[in-house]
C-alpha cells in the first residue's frame, strides 16, 4: 500500500534589508521543519520583495497588493504564482493572501501604535478565511482575536537555537574596542515606540546616579531615534547592527540584560538572554510575565520602577545567580523542535479536512 504523497508548503516570507525577531522566526521554522526529515512534508521557504525592490528574493509580486486590492483578487493572484503547492504559509500580513493558507500573526502593533505603520486594508478579512492562524504566545493571540474579531489563533511558542546555552563572552579586548570598559546593562532590540527606549533613557538618569561604574550599551542598528536620546552621555555606548554571534556573546557578557518594553508578541531579547545565562530584567507587560515567568525580575515599565530593578540585579550578586540559573531552565521550554512539529500537525489538519 503507498504512502500518501508530501504535503507541499510555501512559506511565505517578506525580504527585508534588516532582519528582526519576525525574520528570526523565518528563518528558523524554516531550518526546524527541515529538521524533521519528515517524509509527509516538502517545505520550501520563498523570499517576496516589490516590483522595484533591489533586493534578491525568490519572487517579485506588486507588494501594495495586500493594502488595497481586494481579496478575491489576492487570491487569485497568488494561487496562480503558487499553483505547484498544496498550502501557503504567509508569514507576513502584507503579503498577500492566498486561496489555501496558515497565517502567522505575531501581534497587531499596528493598531496599537501610530510608528509600527498600518494593517493591509482586508486583514481581518483574509484571516477569517485562513485554515489557521497562529500567534507566539497567549497574549498575542487574546490581543490578535481581540483586535480583529477573529478566531483565536492556535499559540506556539518560538524556539531557542541550542548554540544560544553555549555562547561564550566576548574578550576584554573585543570589549574595549567596542568601547566598554567594566560592568554593563545591555539593551538589544528595535526603537519604535514600545519598545520603552524613553522610559529606559529616563530610567538610566536615575541608575547612573547611584551607580556610577555601569555602563548602558544599546545594540542595534544606527537609529536617530536612539541617538537622540543616548548620544553624548559618554557612559552610554551604541553599538551598529552585530552579526549574531557577536551579539550573543555581548549578552554573555552583560551584567545584566533589560527589555524595558510595552508591548511585544514574544520577547526574544529575554528568551536569548536567559539561555546565554545572563540576568534579565523586563516589563511587566504584554506577553512578557507569560514568556518570562519567575525566572526575570519583572517591573512596571516607568523610569524609577526600571531603575530600582536595575540596581537590586547589579547590586545583588545572589539574586543575579538565582535569576540566571532560573532562566536557563526556563530558556529551555521554548524549542525550534517542538515548535516545527506544532507546524507540521497543522499543516496536516488543515490539508486533510480539505
Amino acid at each position: 500500500m503507498s504512502s500518501a504523497p508530501p504535503i507541499n508548503v510555501a512559506l511565505l516570507h517578506v525580504q527585508v534589508r534588516h532582519p528582526m525577531g519576525q525574520q528570526r522566526y523565518e528563518r528558523e521554522i524554516d531550518l526546524a521543519l527541515r529538521a524533521l526529515d519528515s517524509p509527509s512534508l516538502r517545505a520550501i521557504s520563498m523570499s517576496v520583495s516589490g516590483l522595484r525592490s533591489d533586493l534578491k528574493s525568490d519572487m517579485k509580486i506588486p507588494m501594495g497588493l495586500s493594502m488595497e486590492v481586494p481579496l478575491r483578487a489576492q487570491r487569485a493572484y497568488l494561487g496562480l504564482r503558487l499553483r505547484r503547492f498544496d498550502l501557503v504559509h504567509r508569514m507576513d500580513l502584507r503579503l498577500p493572501s492566498a486561496p489555501v493558507e496558515v497565517v502567522t500573526v505575531h501581534d497587531v502593533a499596528p493598531l496599537r501604535y501610530p510608528d509600527e505603520g498600518s494593517l493591509p486594508k482586508h486583514a481581518a478579512q483574509s484571516l477569517r478565511r485562513a485554515r489557521a492562524i497562529i500567534a507566539p504566545s497567549s497574549f498575542a493571540a487574546d490581543d490578535i482575536a481581540d483586535a480583529l474579531s477573529v478566531e483565536r489563533p492556535v499559540v506556539i511558542y518560538n524556539g531557542v537555537p541550542t548554540d544560544t546555552f553555549s555562547a561564550e563572552p566576548l574578550a576584554p579586548s573585543t570589549l574595549v574596542k567596542m568601547g566598554i570598559h567594566g560592568p554593563f546593562i545591555l539593551h538589544c532590540g528595535g526603537v519604535s515606540q514600545r519598545k520603552n527606549l524613553r522610559g529606559l533613557h529616563a530610567a538610566w538618569g536615575m541608575l547612573s546616579q547611584t551607580d556610577p561604574d555601569l555602563l548602558l550599551v544599546l545594540a542595534g542598528a544606527a537609529d536617530p531615534r536612539r541617538s537622540e536620546l543616548f548620544e553624548g552621555d559618554e557612559r552610554v555606548v551604541l553599538t551598529d547592527h552585530l552579526e549574531r554571534e557577536s551579539l550573543l556573546g555581548l549578552m554573555k557578557s552583560a551584567t545584566v540584560v533589560i527589555v524595558p518594553s510595552l508591548y511585544e508578541g514574544f520577547g526574544f531579547p529575554a528568551v536569548e538572554a536567559m539561555a546565554c545565562g545572563t540576568a534579565v530584567v523586563a516589563s511587566r507587560t504584554a506577553s512578557l510575565p507569560e514568556i518570562c515567568g519567575d525566572a526575570a525580575l519583572l517591573c512596571d515599565p516607568e523610569a524609577e520602577a526600571m531603575a530600582d530593578a536595575l540596581h537590586t540585579v547589579c547590586s545583588d550578586s545572589n539574586l543575579r545567580e538565582a535569576l540566571i540559573v532560573a532562566g536557563n531552565d526556563r530558556a529551555k521550554v521554548f524549542t525550534w523542535k517542538a515548535a516545527a512539529e506544532k507546524h507540521l500537525a497543522i499543516y496536516r489538519q488543515v490539508t486533510e479536512h480539505g
